[in-house]
C-alpha cells in the first residue's frame, strides 16, 4: 500500500457508546454522558484531563447552548476547559465536521484532549415529534411551511438515479441485505436477531417511492463519543491509537456556490459530486488510492446512498454504483466491506450522531476489536459523510497506530 508520511497530527485514543435501542425513555444528555464517560475510561485518562468538548445539537431536544449545557451535565471542570463547541455542520456531517473542529483545536495548541460526541433520543421523542423537528429545520420560507419529509427528499434523488441508469428495486435491496448481514454478526445492533431476505425488502411497505421500509434507516436512541489528542501524546497507546490521516469537507457540490437549500442545488447528484471532491483532496494528501481501504464507511440512511459514495470514491464510474453493490459485495466476506456494524440501516440511527457510530466501528476494526465481524488485517479506512440540507460532505481517512 502506497502512502506518504502525511497526517493531521491528531489521533483517536478513546471510544465509547451508550446503550442503543428503539426507545430507551432517556434524555439525550443522559445518553451523551454515558458515551462520554465510556470514551474517557477507554482512553485511560482522568476526566479532569479533558480540556475540550465538541458536541452535535439534537433534533428532539435542541438547546441554544448545547455544548455548554452538556459540559455542565457531564461535570467538566471550568478551570480546565479551553474549548466548548457545538458543531453546526448538520446531521451526520457533524461527526466528520466535529472531529475536524477538535483536530483544529489540538493543532492550534488550544487543547490537549478533546471529546467529540453525538447523542439523540429520537426514538423516545416519538414519530410525530421527530418528523416535526426535522421539518422545522428546513428552509423557513420554501420548505419548512410545507412539512418536507426527509424520506421524500431522498426519494427524489433515488428516483433520479434509478431512471437515469436503469436500476431495479432488486438493486435497491442489496445494500439493505448487506447491512443486515453485518448486524446479524453484531450482538449490540438494534436488528441483530432479525434476518431479512430479498423478498422481505421488496414486499416491505412503501414509505416514499421508490423507498420501502427496509430501504430506510432505523429510528433510535443512542450516543457515541471519541477522545482525540495529538499524535505525540498518542504514541504510548501503540496500535490502540487511530491516526486521523486526512480530514476534508466540501460545502456544496464543489461546482457552484455553497448552498444549504434544496432549491439552490446546481445538480441532483450533489451528494456524489461534493463527496468526490472531498475524497480527491483526502487521497491526494495521503497518497492513497480508492482501492487501498480495508473497510469502508459511508452515510447510509437509505439503501441507494452507497451507490453514490462508491462512485464518489472512485471505486466505480458514475451510474455503476448499483451494479457494484450487488450480490453481497458490501457484506461479510464481500470484496468491499461497508459499515460493518450494520450501519444506519441495521445498527442504529438516532439522528444527528449516526455518523459518530461509524467512527466508533471504524476504530474497533482498526484496533482488531470487532469480534465476529472483524475484517482481518484492517489497517486503513475511510468515512464519507453528508450533512446539512445536501450541503456538507466530509471525507475522513483513519489508520491503525502511528503514521
Amino acid at each position: 500500500m502506497s502512502r506518504n508520511d502525511y497526517s493531521t497530527g491528531v489521533a483517536i485514543i478513546g471510544i465509547g457508546e451508550s446503550d442503543i435501542g428503539k426507545s430507551l425513555g432517556r434524555s439525550s444528555h443522559s445518553l451523551y454522558s454515558e458515551a462520554i464517560h465510556a470514551a474517557i475510561e477507554d482512553a485511560g485518562i482522568d476526566k479532569m484531563t479533558v480540556d475540550g468538548l465538541v458536541t452535535i445539537d439534537t433534533y428532539a431536544e435542541p438547546r441554544t447552548r448545547h455544548a455548554l449545557s452538556l459540559a455542565q451535565y457531564v461535570g467538566f471542570h471550568s478551570a480546565k476547559m479551553q474549548w466548548i463547541q457545538t458543531s453546526k455542520h448538520g446531521s451526520v456531517a457533524a461527526s466528520g465536521g466535529g472531529l475536524r473542529e477538535a483536530m483544529m483545536a489540538i493543532r492550534s495548541g488550544v487543547c490537549d484532549y478533546v471529546v467529540v460526541s453525538g447523542g439523540e433520543s429520537e426514538g423516545s421523542a416519538g414519530r410525530d415529534t421527530s418528523l416535526t423537528k426535522k421539518a422545522e429545520r428546513r428552509d423557513k420560507e420554501f420548505e419548512a411551511p410545507f412539512g418536507t419529509m426527509v424520506a421524500a427528499t431522498f426519494a427524489m434523488f433515488a428516483h433520479k438515479y434509478m431512471s437515469d441508469y436503469g436500476v431495479t428495486e432488486e438493486d435497491l435491496a442489496w445494500p439493505s441485505l448487506s447491512a443486515r448481514a453485518w448486524a446479524n454478526l453484531n450482538p449490540k445492533a438494534q436488528m441483530h436477531k432479525i434476518k431479512i431476505t430479498m423478498d422481505d425488502v421488496l414486499n416491505s411497505p412503501m414509505i416514499a417511492s421508490p423507498l420501502r421500509r427496509l430501504n430506510c434507516s432505523l429510528v433510535s436512541d443512542g450516543a457515541a463519543a471519541m477522545v482525540v489528542t495529538s499524535v505525540d501524546r498518542a504514541r504510548e497507546y501503540g496500535d490502540k491509537a487511530v491516526t486521523i490521516l486526512a480530514s476534508e469537507i466540501v460545502y456544496g457540490s464543489g461546482t457552484s456556490i455553497v448552498t444549504d437549500d434544496l432549491g439552490q442545488l446546481d445538480s441532483l447528484y450533489s451528494i456524489r459530486e461534493g463527496s468526490a471532491l472531498a475524497c480527491k483532496r483526502a487521497l491526494e494528501k495521503t497518497g492513497l488510492k480508492p482501492t487501498d481501504f480495508d473497510v469502508n464507511f459511508c452515510y447510509d440512511p437509505f439503501s441507494f446512498m452507497p451507490w453514490l459514495y462508491m462512485e464518489a470514491l472512485g471505486l466505480c464510474k458514475p451510474g455503476e454504483g448499483a451494479a457494484f453493490c450487488r450480490d453481497g459485495r458490501l457484506g461479510p466476506g464481500g470484496a468491499t466491506p461497508l459499515n460493518t456494524h450494520g450501519g444506519m440501516l441495521s445498527y442504529c440511527h438516532p439522528g444527528v450522531p449516526g455518523g459518530t457510530f461509524h467512527f466508533i466501528e471504524a476504530c474497533r476494526q482498526l484496533r482488531g476489536e470487532a469480534g465476529a465481524r472483524q475484517v482481518q488485517g484492517a489497517e486503513t479506512t475511510i468515512f464519507q459523510g453528508y450533512g446539512a440540507n445536501k450541503g456538507a460532505f466530509p471525507a475522513t481517512i483513519l489508520k491503525r497506530g502511528m503514521p
